[in-house]
């Protein structure tokens, strides 16, 4: 009812998570090649220790003799160096590869799992990209890391959830059969917890519902005029709404705006880095435009499409 194409999808998962991350490699993929480059050249510096070395045999037993303990420390120092910057490149290595298998994405009004199907995508390529680079550049790398961990969701409907869940799944093992045959587990498929069926802005007593903290929120989150609210969601969501969120969502803004507000939260709160939502017009005018106001005064929006084709119904 509600699905958005990967195009779209893309126009989000790009900016917000590939873009940034691909920078991030290509910053650590400078320094490891920095780092290999002096790790050779203490090679070379060894190679011509050696040659010099060979040289003294030449010149009789007692030359070898006089220079042995010096040539001893010079060669450990050489060794030390070439081993201290292969080293150090592992380490540039491991932190990106950390950083990519401790990324969270959150979608919370995940639907059946588009946004995140595609994301999930997103960081596995990401790994896998960073993998190949570094043994092609002669490193030893660890196993890969990133998983459906990576993905988290909130669903209100049931069904929808369910379908998160599976729709994730059939991707993750895609990918592997696709990427990497014979590295999967067994058993092959586990619970995905992390797809939670509630309702993304309130709870059941009517306290404000609680977003997982993530490094990016992602989504299209569901469209509804304000003044349409009362009709479609009743009398009893639409005050508790107003209630909760009253100094942060004007009254009779567009529904989508209160995940425009706590994702706003989210950041201000360092529980997320960055955010990229599906949005309708109406959300420039208004009260809806109270929303914007604020991200814009925090200097926050750093790209945005004011229209996009949509299809729906067909």
């Amino acid at each position: 009812a509600h699905y958005t194409d990967r195009e779209k999808i893309l126009k989000i998962v790009e900016p917000v998570i590939i873009r940034p991350l691909a920078a991030e490699w290509d910053d650590a993929k400078a320094k490891i090649a920095e780092k290999l480059a002096e790790a050779a050249a203490a090679e070379a510096e060894r190679r011509a220790f050696n040659q010099r070395v060979a040289d003294l045999v030449k010149e009789g037993r007692e030359a070898i003799r006089s220079t042995e303990a010096a040539r001893r420390k010079e060669l450990a120092a050489i060794e030390r160096r070439r081993v201290a910057a292969r080293a150090e490149a592992g380490d540039v290595l491991e932190a990106y590869l950390a950083r990519l298998g401790a990324f969270r994405v959150l979608d919370p009004a995940c639907g059946s799992g588009n946004f995140l199907y595609v994301a999930l995508h997103a960081l596995m390529d990401l790994e896998r990209r960073a993998i190949v680079d570094a043994e092609r550049m002669g490193l030893a790398v660890p196993a890969a890391r990133v998983g459906l961990q990576a993905v988290k969701g909130i669903e209100i409907e049931a069904y929808a959830a369910e379908l998160a869940r599976m729709t994730l799944w059939i991707g993750y093992l895609q990918w592997n059969r696709k990427n990497a045959p014979g590295e999967l587990q067994d058993p092959v498929l586990s619970s995905l917890d992390q797809i939670e069926n509630r309702d993304a802005l309130l709870n059941a007593d009517g306290t404000e519902a609680e977003w997982p903290a993530v490094d990016v929120i992602i989504g299209n989150p569901p469209f509804l005029g304000g003044k349409r609210m009362r009709g479609n969601l009743g009398d009893e969501t639409v005050n508790g709404l107003w209630r909760v969120f009253d100094r942060r969502v004007p009254h009779f803004s567009d529904f989508v705006c209160y995940w425009f507000a706590k994702s706003w939260d989210a950041i201000a709160a360092g529980r997320a880095i960055r955010a990229g939502l599906v949005a309708t017009n109406s959300i420039r005018g208004g009260a809806s435009r109270d929303i914007l106001d604020a991200i814009v005064g925090g200097g926050c929006i750093f790209e945005a499409w004011s229209d996009e084709p949509w299809i729906l119904d067909g």
